[in-house]
């Protein structure tokens, strides 16, 4: 399992991270330059919006089920760091307080989630649900937010990503 800490400089191999990168990187520049504070909250994978217009793996996968149709899953052991959207509101609130000047903070639970059991819980809420797996090169791989900083200065003890995506399901499958 591969935790990413703040202190670690990303080396990103996606063009949507390099853009993340290159945008912590101009506000840094910012900062040096115009004497400018900051704190960049680094969101994990967000879920819990509306399952109609998100476009998150779980919103998208939560939206065939209720179609009935099939679900493809592109590497069952891949992982995520699952992060409630209200945590994130949390988080973003609890910024504008807190002494971050400067800092860099992760915003996750900290605790891994693989698709597989993803799928797991959405079978408890639609038993029939169709699904295929695929491979995928990179199945087994993913990023979990080492979230002390997040804990400690943000005071944030994020909803477990299993109750959480359970509880989220149930809401939106009716």
């Amino acid at each position: 399992m591969k935790t990413v800490s703040e202190r670690k400089v990303p080396s990103p191999n996606a063009i949507y991270g390099f853009h993340k990168f290159v945008s912590e990187e101009l506000i840094k520049a910012y900062s040096v330059s115009y004497g400018i504070d900051f704190t960049i909250l680094r969101l994990f994978n967000v879920y819990g919006q509306d399952p109609q217009v998100g476009k998150d793996v779980i919103s998208i996968f939560l939206r065939q089920a209720k179609k009935g149709e099939q679900l493809i899953v592109k590497g069952k052991n891949k992982y995520r760091d699952f992060i409630h959207v209200n945590d994130t509101v949390k988080a973003f609130a609890g910024s504008l307080s807190a002494q971050t000047s400067s800092r860099v903070i992760n915003v996750g639970t900290g605790e891994k989630m693989a698709l597989g059991e993803l799928v797991e819980i959405l079978k408890e809420v639609f038993p029939k649900i169709k699904v295929k797996y695929q491979h995928a090169a990179d199945d087994g791989t993913g990023l979990i937010a080492n979230n002390e900083l997040c804990r400690k200065l943000l005071h944030l003890t994020p909803t477990g990503p299993r109750n959480g995506i359970k509880e989220h399901i149930r809401r939106y499958a009716k």
